[in-house]
């Protein structure tokens, strides 16, 4: 007959069947251990933390692999849209204001955000991911043109997304750095 041995069983000397047996710990039940290592937890935080953040770096594969299954269930998309939902306003305003103030962030976010849009009209290319940093800087200079002349510049599509008479890609070669004025004027027109 094996008992728990631990303070929080005193009096009573639970008879158990599953004892946690380690090096510090000797014949105690799992929920007596539970309650110890809140506690030691409550008492380091730091510690616990320091030691969380380095098992996580020598477990970053089944880190990966754990999170992907769960961000993938049932029950992660959930929590996450609820998230989501709760947090809008606050996300939305992060975002916005991680696109103004911070440097490169909004460049990203238009390079992304057009290629959004291009895929949703399918003409997005095999090869656009080769290119994306490429396309990014396009991006880039847009930025610092508006910076330095204080005239608004766009990355314009040279043959449109979506013309009437032709139906451009996105990609590279059919991407151009133009005053805003320029691209409002041309609009969904093919420029030769």
């Amino acid at each position: 007959m094996r008992r728990c041995n631990s303070q929080y069983h005193i009096g009573k000397r639970a008879i158990i069947e599953t004892l946690f047996i380690s090096k510090y710990h000797k014949n105690i039940c799992k929920d007596c251990m539970s309650v110890i290592r809140k506690k030691e937890r409550t008492k380091n935080k730091e510690r616990c933390r320091r030691e969380q953040k380095e098992w996580r770096k020598h477990n970053a594969e089944h880190v990966k692999k754990k999170s992907k299954v769960y961000r993938n269930s049932e029950h992660g998309k959930k929590v996450r849209q609820m998230s989501y939902e709760r947090n809008r306003k606050q996300k939305r305003a992060y975002d916005k204001n991680r696109r103004q103030n911070e440097p490169g962030v909004r460049e990203k976010y238009n390079a992304a955000n057009a290629k959004y849009r291009a895929a949703k009209l399918q003409a997005t290319t095999s090869w656009f991911e080769i290119q994306k940093e490429q396309i990014e800087l396009l991006y880039k200079e847009a930025s610092r043109l508006t910076k330095e002349t204080g005239n608004l510049y766009h990355v314009d599509h040279k043959d449109p997304l979506q013309g009437k008479t032709i139906c451009g890609l996105h990609c590279l070669e059919n991407l151009q750095v133009i005053t805003a004025l320029e691209n409002w004027k041309k609009k969904n027109k093919q420029v030769n």
